[in-house]
């Protein structure tokens, strides 16, 4: 399971996720849609870690990513970027 607590994002003082909160339970399937820019790749980016926490928090399994050793959290997460060799 992947839990979104009022997790909030900015890039160089511009807002670009607030207070984001959601829950996707273990085998559910979700799609994130929305226009270029919106934050879609920021939100998936932090639940590994690759973007940070300004506040809230992100759970994995009711853990917190951010007391997760990252190579281990990683090893157990499926990431396809969405450029070319995704679509070719």
């Amino acid at each position: 399971m992947v839990q979104f607590i009022n997790v909030y994002k900015s890039y160089k003082n511009k807002p670009v996720l607030r207070n984001i909160s959601l829950t996707v339970k273990s085998g559910e399937f979700m799609v994130l849609i929305g226009a270029s820019g919106c934050g879609k790749t920021t939100l998936l980016k932090m639940i590994n870690k690759l973007n940070s926490i300004d506040r809230g928090d992100i759970l994995l399994d009711g853990t917190s990513v951010t007391r997760m050793n990252d190579t281990e959290m990683r090893r157990k997460i499926g990431y396809v970027v969405q450029d070319g060799g995704l679509f070719p």
